[in-house]
């Protein structure tokens, strides 16, 4: 979802190292780019949970941050 996001935007890259679990995901800079832009808070302080499975809720979320 997050690289799903940032490319369709085309979100701006981020230096920032926002969550500490991301460092082996593969959408690394696309999660970091969401999280610049706001549209994400992680699923903890720290955290993205890049495994876990998004659900509608967090979908709706996403979406409602990335449109208003």
């Amino acid at each position: 979802m997050a690289s799903l996001l940032a490319r369709a935007l085309e979100l701006p890259r981020s230096n920032t190292d926002t969550f500490s679990d991301d460092d082996t995901s593969t959408h690394e800079r696309d999660i970091e780019r969401i999280a610049a832009a706001g549209i994400t808070q992680g699923c903890a302080p720290g955290r993205f949970c890049p495994r876990d499975a998004v659900a509608r809720d967090q979908l709706a979320a996403f979406l409602h941050r990335t449109l208003g």
